[in-house]
């Protein structure tokens, strides 16, 4: 969660004045959520939170009334902590919240990951005081006035991806150096269309690759063939969700296989890892497919892009193939200077 590299890089700032910063973190009951936001000492409160979805969905209309809910609850919570400014880093989770900073007249600012404005950034940009974005041709997708208070700071990543050592991540897997290791990640809720291409192309995979599977919670191989991970012992090990691991397994990885959000594709550019991307296409805005397109023409031979809809085992392993002739870039320090920046604005308002 960027958010919480932001909050980590803040308390540097006041390492000798810890008592003058004070964090809460509104969003919604994500499970998930509220574990690493409390785990990273933050105080968080949940609300009610609604979600435009681009398909016909009764839920669609039910959200309209999470809404007002959410923003009723916001206002009560901002009020009774009184921030100096709201950071967002967009999302349908944010709407609500930062309609009740505008209300009580809070400094608002917020980042927008993808290259295209989500609909949550359209909404609540009309009111920011500040828009930060990742990509200097994001600003030009704004209209004419706004466009004044739209900062290209880059995208924030967790400095401690940069910090994973090999050492940890072969203990961790028990995986052999002489092999070389594929991460595949779905996101932090997985992806079942592409757990079951990897499930499928494992036997064809295994005999010249370790494999690091990250499935998702409640997905995990194990639910239907304990049998196939036995069998596979030593080359193959999956994970429901993994946390600070992640920079140990990312030390190891010669080839990952990933969905498309920015954050991630973010990672993996500053790790210098030669990926197969695969966007979320149908039922999505579009975002996914634009963020793997910009990355691939950066470097289309370090970069594979297979649509979500064309996923299956042969491309999967014939991209696989390829990017076995890649090597790794070494990891960009530079990655981190987005963070500082946003800090540094962040700051600009105590």
């Amino acid at each position: 969660m960027p958010n919480l590299a932001i909050a980590a890089e803040l308390r540097k700032e006041f390492a000798d004045h810890p008592h003058k910063l004070n964090f809460l973190y509104i969003g919604s009951k994500n499970r998930m959520d509220v574990e690493l936001v409390r785990k990273a000492g933050i105080n968080f409160k949940p609300i009610f939170t609604g979600k435009f979805r681009r398909y016909l969905s009764l839920q669609n209309f039910i959200d309209l009334f999470k809404i007002p809910i959410g923003v009723f609850q916001s206002i009560y919570h901002i009020q009774k902590f009184n921030p100096d400014v709201i950071f967002s880093k967009g999302g349908f989770v944010a709407v609500p919240v930062l309609l009740a900073g505008f209300i009580l007249r809070k400094k608002i600012i917020i980042h927008e990951s993808d290259t295209s404005p989500g609909l949550a950034t359209k909404l609540t940009g009309a009111f920011a005081d500040k828009i930060l974005v990742s990509q200097e041709e994001t600003i030009k997708k704004y209209p004419r006035k706004k466009r004044k208070k739209v900062v290209c700071t880059g995208l924030p990543i967790r400095p401690e991806v940069l910090k994973g050592t090999k050492q940890a991540g072969y203990e961790l897997t028990k995986f052999s150096p002489d092999k070389p290791v594929i991460l595949v990640t779905g996101g932090s809720l997985g992806a079942m269309k592409m757990n079951d291409v990897i499930w499928a192309s494992l036997t064809r995979l295994i005999p010249d690759f370790q494999v690091v599977h990250i499935c998702g919670k409640g997905k995990s191989a194990k639910t239907f063939s304990n049998f196939l991970l036995h069998k596979l012992q030593g080359n193959y090990i999956e994970f429901e969700y993994v946390d600070k691991e992640l920079a140990d397994i990312y030390a190891i990885t010669d080839i990952m296989v990933t969905r498309a959000g920015a954050n991630s594709l973010a990672e993996v550019e500053a790790l210098g890892i030669p990926a197969i991307i695969v966007p979320l296409g149908q039922y999505s805005r579009g975002d996914q497919v634009e963020n793997a397109q910009i990355l691939r023409k950066k470097d289309p031979d370090h970069y594979k892009v297979i649509r979500n809809k064309n996923l299956n085992s042969n491309r999967l392993i014939n991209a696989v193939q390829e990017l076995s002739k890649q090597k790794k870039h070494p990891a960009k320090e530079e990655a981190l200077n987005p963070i500082r920046e946003i800090v540094k604005i962040l700051l600009s308002y105590r």
